[in-house]
Order: C-alpha cells, then sequence, then structure tokens
C-alpha cells in the first residue's frame, strides 16, 4: 500500500528520548523525529548508543518521521545509525519505507526505479530472527519478541541518486505486532511467504 502524507499532519517533533515516541500501524498521525543534514557517503547517527529515543507501541498510531536533506555531490551513500529503547508493550516487528515528496499528495512511497533505495545490508541488535530487505523497504522480525526496557540499535545504508540533489527523502518506520495466527506460522517457520504482507500505516493526504 503507497503511503502518502502532507508536513502540514505531521506532528511536532517530540525532540528527546525523554519526551519519547507513540507509533503503530494504524495510520495516525505520523510524527517527526527530525529533519537531518548529511554528507555524500556519510554517516547520520539518530539516537544515543544504549539511550535509545523511547518508543511506545500503539495499535492505533501513526509512523514515525526522518527527513533527510539531499547534500550536492553526485551519486552517494548514506550510513544511518539509529537507536531506540521499548517503552511497551512488547513488539515483535520494526518497518522501515523511503518516501519522496510529491507536490499533490505529499510524501508517497519512493517508485520502483527512482535510484533511491536501502543497500541489501541491514545490522539490528537484538539479533533478529528475519530480515526483508527490498529496493524501498526493510522489515525485521523478532519471533521471541522485544520487552519493554529492551534498546534496539538499527543501521541501514541508502543509496542516493544524484537527481535528488537539493531535495528530500522520507524515512518512514513504525513497530508491529503480528497477528495471532501470523505469529503461530512465523514459529513454525513458515511466515516467510507472508513477510510482504504485513499492514502499512492508513494513508494519509495534505499539501505543503
Amino acid at each position: 500500500m503507497l503511503i502518502a502524507v502532507g508536513l502540514c499532519a505531521l506532528a511536532a517533533p517530540v525532540g528527546t528520548a525523554d519526551g519519547g515516541y507513540v507509533a503503530g500501524d494504524g495510520g495516525g498521525t505520523p510524527q517527526e523525529v527530525g529533519v537531518f543534514d548529511y554528507s555524500p557517503d556519510g554517516v547520520l547517527i539518530i539516537g544515543t548508543p544504549g539511550d535509545g529515543y523511547d518508543v511506545t507501541y500503539d495499535p492505533a498510531g501513526g509512523p514515525l518521521v526522518k527527513v533527510l536533506n539531499v547534500p550536492t555531490g553526485g551519486d552517494h551513500l548514506v550510513t544511518v545509525f539509529e537507536y531506540w529503547h521499548v517503552v511497551g508493550p512488547t513488539i515483535y516487528d520494526w518497518h522501515q519505507q523511503l518516501m519522496i515528496w510529491c507536490p499533490v499528495d505529499g510524501w508517497i512511497a519512493s517508485p520502483t526505479g527512482d535510484g533511491l533505495g536501502f543497500d541489501a545490508t541491514v545490522n539490528a541488535t537484538p539479533v533478529p530472527s528475519a530480515v526483508v530487505a527490498g529496493s524501498d523497504t526493510v522489515d525485521i522480525y523478532w519471533e521471541q519478541g522485544l520487552d519493554a526496557c529492551t534498546q534496539i540499535a538499527l543501521n541501514t545504508v541508502v543509496h542516493v541518486p544524484d537527481a535528488m540533489t537539493g531535495q528530500q527523502f522520507a524515512i518512514f518506520q513504525w513497530p508491529t505486532i503480528p497477528e495471532p495466527g501470523t505469529a503461530v506460522l512465523l514459529g513454525l517457520g513458515l511466515g516467510g511467504v507472508l513477510l510482504r504482507r504485513l499492514a502499512r500505516p492508513a494513508g494519509h493526504r495534505g499539501t505543503r
């Protein structure tokens, strides 16, 4: 499902880990984590190792939003390290979606073939039971679940094309918990066919 959201629909950034975020796949108002500058072929660090941003799962919540300002310098990679702290309840999945700005629809899912995409290498701590990395999406699964007080460390790499110089792109992300039937299949090792079918946040539309 394509996601679209106007910047006017974003909640004000919380700004600190102590403030915390509430996120989920229920189509609630997206929350802006921040707008970030970075250097081509550089590293972007969001949060603090061992003291990540607090995140609480709410089935009615919306995604977290990181907006990145694309610098000059041609095609390049940006390596993103981010740190989160699970407040509760237990979460099992973490999803990321690359988004681009559309003047008509707001933020929409990055189209296939536009040159913006995740690198296949995804690192996460605690070690996940499964990772599905597509060109524009990353889905991370912890079969055992991540209880309250768990610190999450994520590392993804994004390829940014020269055509996006001076523009912005966004990474939408949200935790989920699987439906009971899906949890059983994952426990039996049969959940792979479902990995790309889990829910995405409902669409939001607006104008900048």
